[in-house]
């Protein structure tokens, strides 16, 4: 039975890569695997009838005689629907009745992967060699549908489930898909987990270098024990690196060049016990995805934006130079400050600077801002200036706004050009204008462009940059929040501790990182969510007396 179950998860491996590159379109590497997995077939049919296991071979002889009928018709969807839907749960039927049968204790890979180790890698191969079961805490191992091995690992935060436990080789492939490109020469994966999405992306390589870093020993323990990783530690190009220490992360990410690409196995960074280097791991995970996701409409944003001639922001150098910035955001505290506002409204020397979530609120609360900021390049957020799109308000926006945003909008607009885009850069740079730093989200954009203007003072109104009570923004623009066992705790400016989100803490510390060192600008938070480490905690009016 255990070699049967072997050929199964083979079968089940050549299957999903077969629908893989089907669904791609890309027939000639489809049908290459299709072929390879009618040939394991029959190989699975042959062993199974000699040790007794008819049931199998006849539950799956009818779905083989559709299978080698529409690859002799040429039909490659129907082919990869017939894998997908019908050879695949049988295969996974199959392989559950062949391990309810077995002795269920896994196979061990240890001897066979660690010395293949001891060959290409003996710093690593001592450090496994020497290493001990770890009772920090729980390690749960089972079984995919699939048959492969699967990995559970407790945490703080709750049970982290390192691979899918279905198909981790389907979820494998996809990742693998996903992350290489022809762009690279080099790729850094943060995150071993039990290897799957190595040994994809390994596959689809040609001659490149592939560095894997891993933080938790137990979990590489444990993957070259109960993985057959031949395929991984066989390849010269693919190097897995043991970071014992958090620092040694930095060292790697310091490497990253132009042609060297990072990526993240989400579910590793999951389970790293040190809150610092997860978070900001978590952090550099959503600026990634963030760029991977937008980056084509952020281009097509970029070229409408510039034919429309605006001024650019550094033009309002006069207007903020030496003057008191408001910035008001849309947190759940600024309800509590809609009075002063309106009280130091067209107030001299002073600016209100408000974030588009928040415009229309304060308008209709009677508080007309000097500027409204947006900076969202998705079409969705022209909700923020619908009914108020020609009240007269500057607009300032980047250069990679929907452009359908600034189409629409009546008013007098201002340009800005950020850092970390390339189009931006090289504008700004034939412009002679200004990069201005965005930190992510339109607050934090706000406030580096209120430090490079030159205001003398800027007051942080509703930049609560967590959640105080049950809301997550001003009423009016906020909702409730519910799932509060993904939330991170952190400080609040009362002293007690207050739930953030993952995004909302990385805001909060680009903007210490970005006030650190600043000079000749008195910085103020009269907001009520997250302590800011560098800002002073006053109310408005008292911000506005010193």
């Amino acid at each position: 039975m255990e070699a049967l179950l072997e050929q199964v998860m083979e079968l089940i491996h050549a299957v999903t890569e077969t629908v893989f590159y089907f669904r791609r379109q890309n027939y000639a590497k489809g049908y290459q695997h299709s072929k390879r997995a009618i040939k394991l077939g029959e190989e699975y049919f042959e062993q199974a009838v000699q040790v007794g296991f008819q049931d199998s071979v006849e539950l799956l002889l009818p779905i083989w005689k559709l299978l080698l009928e529409a690859t002799q018709a040429g039909d490659e969807v129907q082919l990869a629907d017939l894998y997908e839907q019908q050879l695949l749960g049988a295969l996974y039927e199959i392989q559950n009745c062949l391990l309810e049968n077995s002795s269920g204790e896994p196979k061990s890979y240890w001897e066979s992967n660690m010395a293949l180790l001891e060959k290409k890698d003996g710093t690593l191969y001592q450090v496994l060699k020497n290493a001990k079961e770890s009772h920090d805490r729980e390690y749960a191992f089972s079984w995919a549908m699939t048959g492969d091995a699967l990995l559970r690992v407790a945490t703080d935060r709750g049970n982290v489930q390192l691979h899918s436990s279905v198909n981790p080789w389907q979820e494998a492939l996809c990742f693998a898909g996903e992350n290489v490109t022809a762009a690279c020469s080099e790729y850094l994966v943060i995150g071993f987990g039990l290897g799957y999405h190595i040994e994809t992306m390994s596959k689809m390589l040609s001659c490149r270098k592939l560095t894997v870093i891993e933080h938790d020993l137990e979990q590489l323990r444990i993957a070259f024990m109960y993985r057959d990783l031949s395929g991984i530690l066989s390849e010269e190009k693919v190097t897995v690196v043991y970071c014992k220490e958090a620092a040694d992360y930095g060292k790697w990410l310091s490497r990253i060049k132009d042609d060297m690409a990072c990526v993240l196995w989400y579910p590793s960074i999951k389970t790293i016990a040190e809150d610092k280097l997860r978070e900001s791991l978590e952090n550099y995970w959503v600026s990634s995805q963030s760029i991977k996701n937008l980056g084509a409409l952020l281009e097509d944003n970029f070229a409408k934006n510039i034919k429309k001639n605006d001024k650019n922001v550094d033009t309002l150098g006069t207007e903020f130079s030496g003057k008191t910035m408001v910035l008001v955001a849309a947190g759940p505290s600024l309800d509590n400050n809609i009075g002063q506002l309106k009280e130091i409204q067209a107030k001299e020397g002073v600016k209100i600077v408000c974030v588009g979530k928040a415009a229309k609120k304060l308008i209709g609360q009677g508080v007309r801002p000097d500027y409204l900021v947006m900076i969202d390049g998705l079409e969705r957020t022209k909700w923020q200036i619908d009914g108020i799109e020609d009240t007269g308000i500057p607009l300032i926006y980047l250069s990679t706004v929907a452009s359908t945003v600034v189409e629409r909008y009546k008013g007098e607009r201002y340009i800005a050009f950020q850092e970390d885009f390339d189009l931006a850069e090289e504008m700004a740079k034939e412009q002679g204008n200004c990069l201005y730093q965005t930190g992510g989200s339109v607050a934090t954009f706000a406030l580096d462009m209120g430090i490079r203007l030159g205001c003398s003072k800027i007051i942080c109104v509703g930049l609560d940059l967590g959640y105080p009570g049950e809301r997550s923004h001003a009423a009016g623009v906020d909702r409730k929040v519910v799932d509060t066992k993904s939330l991170r705790r952190v400080e609040g400016v009362d002293g007690k501790m207050i739930s953030t989100s993952r995004t909302l803490d990385m805001y909060r510390k680009w903007i210490e990182n970005r006030i650190q060192n600043v000079s000749g600008v008195t910085l103020m938070n009269a907001s009520s969510g997250a302590r800011i480490h560098g800002m002073q905690e006053k109310s408005i009016a008292e911000s506005l007396a010193e």
